[in-house]
């Protein structure tokens, strides 16, 4: 985020910043307790121009450089210092990328990277957070991804990955939303055990993440509700519920499915 200005309020330091919102890529502005977050100097980083000079050919063109929005994260690398992650989207290009620009030199110079297409007006990705999940200062990053299978099939992907060298490694991957409603069984059932449900012929799920700790590690705590829909009727026929602690397994955390 940028900090626009800073200032004292009521015997608070706040701060003025501007993010960009991924899934519509404008800018929103709001106030943030200063005390609770870091403020580090611009020319710590380069800038925009030169990030895309390390892009390559699809960023060169003065008219795409122009419409591209980039949105950063800082990822610690343990002893390593800090990766700079950044998300690169505009409406004038067919995919999004992430892309990591590690320390080298009192620079940043470009490593791996993530492509996405970017379809109905939203990039690939609509949320991205940071967090230590492991508490060994590697941080994770923690986004959201729109999906589509069909035109009656889609949804919202949470997804996890850490930065392991010269790529990207995904830890885990679960729904936030799935929407299947391209065809409806004769007879619906419910699956068991229940999460089997999820993404099923007539089915709509809706489902929240939370992170509890497990000693050092926090695990992803995937709860959901699963509607079982039928041709003709507006209100689901019924429902059921889950949750799921998905436990590290030494690679990556279990799978909702």
């Amino acid at each position: 985020m940028a900090v626009l200005r800073t200032e004292s309020k009521n015997g608070r330091e706040r701060a003025l910043v501007r993010v960009t919102d991924l899934s519509t890529l404008n800018p929103i502005e709001g106030w943030v307790d200063s005390g609770q977050a870091e403020i580090i100097p611009l020319d710590r980083f380069p800038t925009n121009q030169e990030l895309l000079r390390q892009l390559g050919s699809d960023y060169q063109d003065d008219f795409s450089a122009s419409k591209v929005k980039i949105s950063r994260w800082l990822v610690q690398e343990g002893d390593s210092g800090a990766a700079l992650v950044c998300l690169l989207a505009s409406v004038a290009l067919p995919v999004s990328r992430l892309v990591v620009f590690l320390p080298a030199q009192g620079n940043f110079t470009r490593g791996p990277w993530l492509e996405f297409p970017f379809s109905e007006m939203k990039p690939g990705i609509v949320s991205c957070e940071v967090r230590d999940l492991f508490g060994d200062g590697l941080e994770c990053l923690i986004t959201h991804e729109p999906f589509r299978k069909g035109p009656e099939v889609l949804g919202v992907n949470c997804v996890i990955r850490r930065l392991e060298g010269d790529k990207f490694r995904t830890l885990w991957t679960a729904p936030l939303e799935y929407r299947n409603l391209e065809i409806f069984p004769a007879e619906p059932q419910i699956r068991q055990p229940v999460e089997k449900n999820v993404g099923a012929p007539g089915t709509v799920t809706k489902a929240e993440v939370e992170f509890q700790p497990r000693g050092k590690i926090s695990i992803p705590v995937w709860k959901a509700t699963v509607e079982f829909h039928a041709v003709g009727r507006d209100k689901p026929m019924n429902s059921v519920k889950v949750t799921k602690a998905c436990t590290w397994n030494g690679s990556e955390f279990e799978a909702v499915q």
